[in-house]
């Protein structure tokens, strides 16, 4: 299965390893990295610089019927997840993961700011609440906005209805987040994310436009401001996240599902937007 971006899982019931061993419903991590570098060896595949394959990203097969794959490279998926949930999870709900607990190191009871509620920002929701941090969701879309607040937000906040820094300010009693996650990246939500944080706060930027964006240094410089970059995920992450999914402890938003042969309407209402979560691509 396969959504209208890139999330996949195997479109096999179950792989066979060299031992012969039957290993039923498994998803596919989508890095696969050269496996001779530093970060491949330290687990961290995602910052390979040769990688092997990013499968939907530069590497065919995101939107196949079959994919051959390593054995390494799989994921075991419960019975209780489906495979639709899976393949929104083995991205959204990995890069919430390392976003949330390898780079903005989200503690208990720290508050935390979600710049986007889109797939991504929902699946970093859930995980902050399930790492016990307070979440402040901001998203102009309606349905997001609820959907942040089921997910375990505790606000919900229109960008649309006033200043998104004074909002965001007003909810933690002008104190600012210790940590905010930017899932949009366009050329406003960096510098805003940065006024959104305390001092000492840490601010990481996940989604990106291509558009050049501005921030304002000395909003950096003298409150010590910490900003950092996150992409992908790792094996690991994967594993960690199938087992949360496993829990009930992260879901995957689908708005909609389609069979294969209508992939070019769901790549249609996609690019339309107003998707609440992320869409399924079904072979």
């Amino acid at each position: 299965m396969t959504s209208a971006t890139r999330d996949s899982v195997s479109a096999m019931v179950g792989y066979v390893t060299s031992a012969t061993v039957w290993r039923p419903r498994t998803g596919k991590a989508y890095y696969e990295g050269c496996g001779r570098c530093d970060w491949c060896a330290e687990g961290s595949e995602n910052l390979c610089p040769r990688p092997a394959a990013k499968v939907g990203f530069d590497s065919d097969g995101g939107l196949g019927e079959y994919y051959l794959a390593r054995s390494r490279s799989l994921v075991p998926i419960a019975d209780s997840v489906s495979f639709a949930e899976a393949a929104v999870l083995g991205c959204s709900g990995t890069t919430a993961v390392r976003v949330v607990r390898s780079v903005a190191r989200v503690a208990r009871d720290e508050t935390v700011a979600v710049v986007g509620a889109g797939g991504v920002g929902l699946a970093v929701i859930q995980v902050a609440v399930a790492d016990g941090a307070r979440v402040v969701a901001i998203d102009p879309h309606g349905p997001s906005r609820k959907q942040a607040l089921a997910f375990g937000a505790a606000d919900a906040l229109d960008p649309l209805a006033g200043d998104p820094v004074e909002q965001v300010l007003a909810a933690t009693g002008h104190e600012g987040c210790h940590a905010v996650i930017d899932t949009v990246g366009n050329e406003h939500t960096p510098g805003q994310s940065v006024r959104m944080a305390r001092t000492r706060g840490r601010v990481v930027l996940v989604g990106y436009t291509g558009r050049p964006a501005t921030l304002d240094v000395l909003d950096v410089v003298v409150r010590e401001t910490e900003i950092r970059g996150s992409v992908g995920a790792t094996l690991a992450d994967a594993r960690t996240v199938m087992d949360m999914a496993a829990q009930g402890l992260l879901r995957g938003c689908i708005d909609t599902e389609y069979p294969l042969d209508q992939v070019n309407t769901a790549l249609a209402h996609l690019a339309a937007g107003g998707v609440n979560g992320r869409l399924v691509v079904t072979p």
